[in-house]
């Protein structure tokens, strides 16, 4: 079965010219009205919050019909309910809105209720989800940022537990609780990967650390090269690609997080949101990160062997060797020097083609030095206990 990241990255480019919002340049009869008009929470309502793909799904019932599985895309403008659904949900009318040759169909939805809480008159789109899955799906629609315009949203994932109160975050401290930049009506952080800044969605339904921007390509320092999929038209089509170096907001760092480069914005998703707690406060345009531990956050699983291998000045050098590990067995050391792979001479080789070689062979040959003598040993994948 396709990801549902595929629907989800594919429906943003899809519904950009039907965007309610005026940066989108619709017209008045051509919008949706993807904001209730009321909310209605008494004190703070919590809802058990499962994960499909890393992405939160709530028990959701429309118009008092359900229960459906809905998740939660904060990177989404509209509440988007499959076809399928449509007499089930019994609309409160429907119409269509055309720009150029598309169509889409626009639903009245009188309640959507998550918990206790409940969000009244608004709209929702029909949308055929078997048209980006394949097989069995594990949603029934995405319930997009505007529906929680007047409400303080927490996801927290490390408790699997969605919050929906009517409260205000306090002021922007840039450590923990960030000022959001409004890009066309999705609410954006900064990070800064290295010497470079990056406004970034907050985007619940998006796979992967990081899908950033084209523009971008040639400013990040990273692994290898970024190669274009030409045609691409989800993060499906393309590989994430590490960082060099560390990003970093507020108080905390993502070890070198991988990053996809895809369409003209970028997206913080699931693979950084899924170490917080993240409370989004949109009328106020403020965002909470809240985690117990300040420790960095690592993305690479530990090497294969168990050894760190960093480039220094033209040459490589083992920068670390992890206690018990196949490397330690044999006798590799810290500060060692790292001359050739198989038949490669390893300066030949840049750092992401290196890390694949080390961590895809079962069976690899190196000859490494140490105080000015060579030696040579093999890594097997069977000695990994």
């Amino acid at each position: 079965m396709k990801s549902i990241a595929v629907y989800v990255t594919t429906v943003a480019l899809f519904l950009c010219a039907f965007s309610g919002e005026p940066a989108c340049g619709a017209q008045q009869d051509n919008q949706v009205r993807s904001k209730p008009k009321t909310t209605t929470i008494t004190g703070v309502i919590e809802q058990p919050m499962a994960l499909s793909h890393n992405r939160p799904v709530v028990v959701t019932f429309i118009n008092g019909q359900g229960p459906f599985n809905f998740a939660i895309d904060t990177g989404s403008a509209y509440l988007i309910i499959d076809d399928d659904l449509f007499r089930r949900v019994k609309p409160r009318g429907f119409r269509e809105v055309k720009r150029g040759e598309e169509t889409l169909t626009v639903i009245g939805i009188a309640s959507l209720s998550l918990g206790g809480a409940v969000f009244s008159n608004f709209e929702a789109i029909l949308l055929d989800f078997d048209a980006f899955e394949d097989g069995e799906r594990s949603i029934d629609g995405t319930i997009g940022l505007p529906v929680f315009a007047d409400t303080l949203l927490t996801l927290d994932y490390p408790n699997s537990q969605v919050r929906y109160e009517k409260a205000s975050l306090p002021p922007a401290d840039g450590r923990k609780i960030f000022k959001c930049e409004n890009r066309d009506g999705m609410m954006a952080i900064t990070f800064q990967f290295r010497i470079t800044t990056v406004p970034a969605i907050i985007g619940s339904g998006t796979s992967g650390a990081f899908s950033i921007a084209r523009h971008y390509e040639n400013a990040l320092l990273l692994m290898k090269d970024p190669k274009r999929v030409r045609g691409a038209t989800s993060l499906a089509d393309l590989h994430p690609i590490p960082t060099k170096a560390n990003v970093t907001f507020g108080s905390y760092t993502l070890v070198q997080p991988p990053v996809y480069f895809f369409g003209n914005e970028s997206t913080v998703g699931n693979e950084v949101l899924k170490h917080f707690s993240v409370t989004l406060d949109a009328k106020n345009g403020r965002a909470r990160f809240l985690r117990d531990s300040m420790a960095p956050i690592e993305f690479v699983d530990p090497p294969k062997f168990g050894m760190v291998v960093r480039r220094k000045r033209g040459y490589y050098i083992i920068e670390k060797v992890i206690a018990g590990s196949v490397a330690a067995r044999i006798g590799i050391k810290e500060g060692d020097r790292l001359l050739v792979v198989e038949s490669t001479p390893a300066h030949q080789l840049d750092e992401y083609t290196l890390r694949n070689l080390l961590e895809t062979l079962d069976d690899v040959a190196l000859k490494l030095e140490r105080h000015g003598m060579p030696y040579i040993l093999r890594l097997k994948s069977e000695n990994i206990e």
